[in-house]
């Protein structure tokens, strides 16, 4: 993989709670495909995969500050914020356990699940088959990160394995800052599993079952995920 893509991967061959895995070529996540970054060869190789849908997790001014993005031939690009400005400023924790930290990370988790326009946006278009889909925030760990194990957790992966796929993004930039940077990396791209602990555990808070959950926030019914695990797993 090109450094132009640090992070970029997909979800293939994660396997599920009944021995199943998820295909290739279907849901990918990673960083923002910034335009002065890529080389051309990055940029050939992103047409080739035939996306039919980018959803952009960052806020507007992210956006704005970190410059043109590329968008591939035949590709829906759309720019909705997973964080919004009232998730941040909300500080009612009412429903949450402080087990947890309380630091800003550890909150921002915890709600991402909840009421997420950008988090419906991608589960609409896999419940309408729209992919090869590409979802990302600026490093493609946390905003993205959320998704990920949402996707999987619909799927039938296990809490376990989705927390293994989560932390592969530490190990990616820490390999990353050891051997092309050749320095010691700074936390700010790392991943800490009790992040995702905290969105995995307020929805098992808030719902009954993980069935609750998706027909709940995204108007999935169990026939609903029955059909998307027959499609997207093999």
């Amino acid at each position: 993989m090109s450094i132009d893509l640090i992070n970029f991967r997909t979800l293939t061959d994660i396997q599920t709670q009944d021995g199943r895995k998820i295909k290739d070529h279907l849901f990918y996540r990673g960083p923002a495909f910034i335009l002065s970054r890529l080389s051309y060869e990055t940029k050939m190789m992103i047409q080739d995969i035939g996306f039919k849908h980018i959803i952009d997790f960052r806020g507007y001014d992210e956006v704005i500050r970190a410059g043109q993005v590329y968008v591939p031939d035949g590709c829906k690009y759309e720019n909705i914020p997973a964080i919004t400005r009232a998730m941040e400023v909300n500080d009612d924790l009412n429903t949450f356990d402080h087990d947890f930290s309380g630091d800003y990370m550890t909150r921002i988790y915890a709600r991402l699940p909840f009421d997420n326009a950008a988090y419906k946006k991608v589960f609409t278009y896999i419940k309408d088959d729209e992919v090869p889909i590409y979802f990302h925030c600026s490093a493609g760990k946390d905003r993205t990160g959320v998704c990920a194990a949402l996707i999987e957790l619909m799927l039938g992966v296990s809490e376990e394995d989705i927390l293994k796929d989560y932390m592969k993004s530490s190990d990616i930039y820490s390999e990353y800052y050891k051997n092309i940077l050749k320095e010691p990396i700074n936390d700010a791209w790392l991943c800490d599993e009790s992040w995702l602990r905290a969105s995995l555990t307020m929805i098992k808070r808030r719902y009954e079952t993980i069935e609750a959950y998706f027909l709940s926030e995204y108007g999935l019914s169990g026939d609903d995920i029955k059909r998307s695990r027959d499609i997207y797993l093999y």
